[in-house]
C-alpha cells in the first residue's frame, strides 16, 4: 500500500472520466493519429498493409464480443463502440507493425500512439458504462492503492481507545483462509466510533460488503462511499453501527466466483467460515447469526442471497443490490462448467431456489432481507441478444425470489429504481436502505 501523499497533490481531482472535456479529447486524438498514420502513405502500402489492418481490426472486435458474450461476463452486451475502438486498436497495431519500414517516423509515432489512445478509450467506455471511476484521482489512487481516507494501522487500534475518535476508523486485514485456501487480496474493515468505547469493544454486529467482478474491496469506499453512510448512521445513534467488512471473494480484479466454492476458489467458505472467525477473533463483534448481514450489489448481490439461503446459520440479514437469480457465468452448461466444475449437487447447494426447497422454515428463523432492483445492465438495448438461459439467470431476482423466500420462512421485500446498473446504483441504494439493515442487525445482536 503506497500513501503518496505528495504525488497526489499533483493528480487533478476535479477530472472526469465519466463525461466532460477528457473523454472527448481521448477519441478525438485517436481519430487524428489514426488519420496521420495513414495519411500519404504508397500504393503498396495502400494495397497491402492497410487492408490487412483494416481485416485484423473487425476480427478482433468482432471476436472480443463473442468472447465476452460467451464468458457470461455482462447480464447484457457490452456497448457496440467499445468494440470499434478495440478493433481501431488492433487494426493501428498491425499498421504500426507491418508498415514500419515505410512511411516518415511521424506517421510510426502516429501509429503507436493510435493503438494507446484507442485502448484508453475503450477504457472510458467501459468506465463509463459501469461507472466505476469518477476521476483521474480516484483512477490514481485505485492504481497506487492509496491510503484511505481516515485509514489507521491495525496496531494503532488499542491506544485510540484512550482518545475515542468521533468518527469511524478504517483498516486492512488480511484474513488467513484456514479452511478455504482462498487467496484473497487485503480487506478493509470499518469501526464505528462505538467501537472505541470502554477498555473492550461491545459486540457490534457485522455487516460484510461485496462488489461486482471487477472490484477491489476498497471501492465500497472510494466509489460507494459505505463509511461516509455509517458514519452519518452513528452520528445520530450515539456513535452505534454495525461494523463493516470488505470483502474480497475474488482473489483478482475480473475473476468472477459468484461465492461458491468451485474451480475459481472456494470463496463460500472463505466468507463464511475463515472471514468470519478471523473478524470475531480480532474485532469482539457479534457471532450469533443475527448478528451478522451481508451486502452486495451486481456479483455481490448474487452472493447475498446465495450465502444466505446456502448458510443461514451464518447470515440473517442480506441487501442483495442488481444481483442475478442464481449463480452466473454465460448460459447453464457454462455456468456449470466453470463455477462448479460440472458438479450438479455442488451448483444446487449454491442456487438460491433450491437451497430454500431444501432448508426448513426453522432454519430460516428470523433470517430477512430485502432485493433493490434497477435497470439492466447497459439499459435495455441488446437484451435480444441474450439466450433463454442468460435471460432467466439474469431477470430481476426479487421478483423470481421474493415470493419463494417467503413461502420459505424468510421475511423479504423488493425495492425497484430506476438507476442503471453501476456504480451510482450501488452507492445511492446502499446509502437509502442502509437504515434498514442496521437497525436490523443492531436490534437482534
Amino acid at each position: 500500500m503506497h500513501t503518496g501523499a505528495d504525488s497526489l497533490l499533483q493528480v487533478p481531482s476535479n477530472v472526469s472520466l465519466i463525461d466532460g472535456w477528457f473523454p472527448t479529447t481521448v477519441q478525438l486524438l485517436v481519430i487524428t493519429t489514426a488519420a496521420a498514420a495513414i495519411w500519404r502513405r504508397g500504393r503498396r502500402w495502400r494495397r497491402v498493409c492497410l487492408p490487412l489492418a483494416a481485416g485484423v481490426g473487425i476480427a478482433a472486435g468482432l471476436g472480443l464480443r463473442w468472447y465476452s458474450m460467451s464468458q457470461g461476463m455482462s447480464a447484457s452486451p457490452l456497448p457496440w463502440i467499445l468494440w470499434v475502438w478495440c478493433g481501431i486498436a488492433a487494426a493501428a497495431a498491425v499498421a504500426a507493425a507491418v508498415g514500419w519500414t515505410y512511411g516518415q517516423h511521424w506517421q510510426q509515432i502516429s501509429a503507436v500512439a493510435c493503438v494507446l489512445l484507442s485502448m484508453l478509450a475503450a477504457a472510458h467506455i467501459l468506465n463509463q458504462w459501469t461507472g466505476y471511476i469518477g476521476t483521474a484521482r480516484q483512477a490514481y489512487e485505485t492504481a497506487v492503492d492509496a491510503a484511505l481516507p481516515g485509514e489507521v494501522p491495525l496496531s494503532a487500534l488499542d491506544d485510540m481507545r484512550r482518545d475515542p475518535p468521533r468518527s469511524g476508523v478504517l483498516v486492512r486485514v488480511n484474513a488467513p483462509s484456514v479452511a478455504s485456501g482462498m487467496k484473497h487480496r487485503p480487506e478493509v474493515v470499518y469501526l464505528p466510533p462505538a467501537w472505541f468505547t470502554g477498555p473492550h469493544p461491545p459486540r457490534l454486529p457485522v455487516l460484510v460488503l461485496i462488489g461486482g467482478a471487477f472490484n477491489t474491496p476498497a471501492d465500497w469506499v472510494r466509489s460507494g462511499h459505505a463509511d461516509a453512510v455509517a458514519d452519518r448512521y452513528a452520528a445520530a445513534h450515539d456513535g452505534y453501527a454495525p461494523v463493516l467488512v470488505l470483502a474480497d471473494v475474488s482473489g483478482s480484479m475480473g475473476t468472477d466466483t459468484e461465492c461458491v466454492d468451485g474451480p475459481r476458489g472456494n470463496s463460500a467458505t472463505y466468507a463464511t467460515q475463515d472471514l468470519q472467525r478471523y473478524i470475531q477473533s480480532t474485532f469482539g463483534t457479534a457471532t450469533a447469526p443475527a448478528g451478522w448481514g451481508i451486502a452486495g450489489w451486481s456479483m455481490g448481490g448474487t452472493c447475498a442471497i446465495t450465502l444466505t439461503t446456502a448458510h443461514p446459520e451464518v447470515y440473517s440479514t442480506f441487501l442483495d443490490i442488481a444481483g442475478d437469480v442464481a449463480p452466473n457465468a454465460g448460459n447453464d452448461q457454462d455456468t456449470l462448467a466453470r463455477l462448479f466444475a460440472g458438479d450438479v449437487a455442488a451448483r444446487d447447494r449454491y442456487d438460491p431456489a433450491t437451497a430454500m426447497r431444501t432448508h426448513s422454515p426453522q432454519d430460516y428463523a428470523g433470517v430477512s432481507g430485502r432485493f433493490v432492483e434497477g435497470k439492466p445492465v447497459g439499459g435495455t438495448e441488446g437484451l435480444a441478444e441474450l439466450t433463454k438461459e442468460q435471460a432467466q439467470r439474469s431477470q430481476a431476482p426479487g421478483e423470481a425470489l421474493c415470493p419463494q423466500a417467503r413461502a420459505a420462512g424468510i421475511d423479504c421485500d423488493v425495492v425497484t429504481t430506476d438507476l442503471p446498473h453501476q456504480w451510482g446504483l450501488a452507492e445511492a441504494q446502499f446509502e437509502e436502505q442502509f437504515g434498514y439493515v442496521a437497525d436490523r442487525l443492531l436490534a437482534r445482536s
